[in-house]
């Protein structure tokens, strides 16, 4: 799965797998729906007849952000380079003319700097390498990810809240460069734990077969002694991550 790509075919913003309408919605990054330009038919309308006319065409359109909607689909994305809030598993993102702070569904990087001391424990503890050792993989994980997204991305998202220390608000996302996930990529390296908040992916792959392919490339890695992994003790399992727990 990791190796294949989440189908496309238009640019800019749109739904996955869902044909164009006569009438764009537009999605503001809420998930609210904001009502298009009236076509012809209702500016020709009047009074009562018009009114109705008009609720009845709103109610019949697509509500985005519930639970279950499509994924939000954006892409010839680029990366805000420098961003202070830049890491590993999270960056602000250029969409068009917007900007979003994303962080990725299913991996959590090494952190940068030690603002959660049991986070950087915990992770320490999972690659078993000295705590002083974590700061200098997030930075790594870092440097990774900018590569990986030095050219443009797609982004898909639910615009699930990912909270986070940031002002700005956070959501969880999948990150496509050519052929790859960059979540996978960020394990494969060793620059990441299989960890975090999990949703099916575009292409159809579920959540528990995504699960499954990133941890047979941590093993692998593992194996490989890439990042963190070279100073792990080889005779020893990673412990599991708890799938569903939510991140920083």
């Amino acid at each position: 799965m990791a190796s294949s790509p989440l189908k496309s075919t238009r640019t800019g913003e749109r739904r996955l797998g869902q044909k164009p309408r006569p009438t764009e919605v537009h999605v503001n990054p809420l998930g609210r729906a904001k009502p298009p330009a009236e076509p012809r038919l209702f500016q020709q309308a009047a009074g009562r007849g018009r009114a109705r006319a008009l609720a009845c065409f709103l109610a019949a359109l697509p509500l985005a952000g519930a639970a279950g909607e499509k994924w939000r689909v954006y892409e010839n994305c680029t990366l805000v380079e420098d961003h202070k809030a830049n890491d590993g598993d999270s960056f602000l993102v250029n969409c068009g003319k917007r900007s979003y702070l994303f962080r990725l569904y299913f991996v959590d990087a090494a952190e940068t700097e030690t603002s959660f001391p049991d986070r950087v424990q915990e992770q320490a503890d999972y690659w078993e390498v000295p705590v002083s050792r974590v700061t200098a993989i997030g930075e790594e994980g870092k440097r990774f990810t900018a590569a990986f997204l030095k050219k443009p991305f797609t982004v898909y998202t639910h615009w699930e809240d990912a909270r986070g220390r940031s002002d700005r608000n956070r959501y969880y996302a999948i990150v496509q460069s050519g052929r790859s996930l960059l979540s996978t990529e960020l394990v494969r390296a060793g620059l990441a734990r299989v960890y975090g908040s999990e949703a099916d992916l575009p292409d159809g792959t579920t959540a528990r077969e995504y699960w499954k392919d990133l941890r047979q490339t941590e093993i692998a890695a593992r194996k490989a002694k890439a990042g963190a992994w070279k100073e792990r003790k080889p005779d020893r399992p990673p412990l599991k991550p708890a799938r569903t727990a939510g991140a920083p």
